[in-house]
């Protein structure tokens, strides 16, 4: 059996269009629904976040206190190193007088004896201790530390030529010279003057 449709055209079309505006209106009510928990949503991740920035400021904050607490030992450090290194350099330039006479005792030919005796610091310098060649760092240490001059008699001038010889054997002395060996007619003794020069190693510390 055939069905017709009494209602007029345009009560169709009325209600097609209330049907289409009626789900035009869910599906943007669901849009908004959706809208709104993503918002909820992303409010709850950055507070979330805050919280973890807050708590991680604190321990940041904790962190630097301790930090601040060990500064004095560090600038403790700093004055005991600064400090070292000063008494360093006085040893480092220090002679023991009495030292250098003992070694002089020890070298002189027993043929030979001295009239003079004169020992004087010198300011000569060079690169500390362990540094690089040509370095401005570190303290500047000398390469020699002192110079005595010698004069005395002899026998003879193998005798002064043995003096000299020991010389340069002692730990820490260097360049030792011999400016004048003359022998007298009348004594048959040779005069004779001399230097040499105290390196780092004759100091207090040794040089080291």
């Amino acid at each position: 059996m055939t069905q017709v449709n009494l209602l007029p055209t345009v009560v169709r079309e009325k209600q097609k269009g209330r049907a289409a505006t009626a789900a035009v209106v869910a599906l943007a009510l669901g849009l908004l629904a959706l809208l709104g928990f993503i918002y909820v949503l992303q409010s709850a991740r950055l507070n979330s976040a805050q919280h973890r920035l807050v708590a991680q400021q604190a321990v940041n904050a904790g962190i630097q206190n301790q930090v601040n607490g060990l500064q004095q030992f560090a600038t403790l450090k700093a004055q005991v190193t600064t400090g070292q290194a000063l008494v360093q350099t006085l040893q480092y330039q220090e002679v023991l007088w009495s030292g250098v006479l003992r070694d002089v005792s020890m070298v002189i030919p027993g043929q030979a004896w001295l009239s003079s005796f004169t020992g004087a610091v010198t300011t000569t310098t060079s690169a500390a201790p362990g540094a690089p060649a040509g370095s401005t760092g570190g303290v500047t240490q000398p390469a020699t530390v002192a110079n005595i001059q010698f004069q005395g008699y002899a026998f003879s001038h193998l005798v002064v030529a043995q003096w000299l010889t020991r010389l340069a054997q002692v730990t820490g002395w260097v360049n030792p010279w011999l400016s004048t060996s003359t022998k007298s007619a009348d004594t048959d003794q040779v005069q004779w003057s001399g230097t040499v020069d105290l390196g780092p190693a004759a100091t207090a510390n040794g040089g080291q």
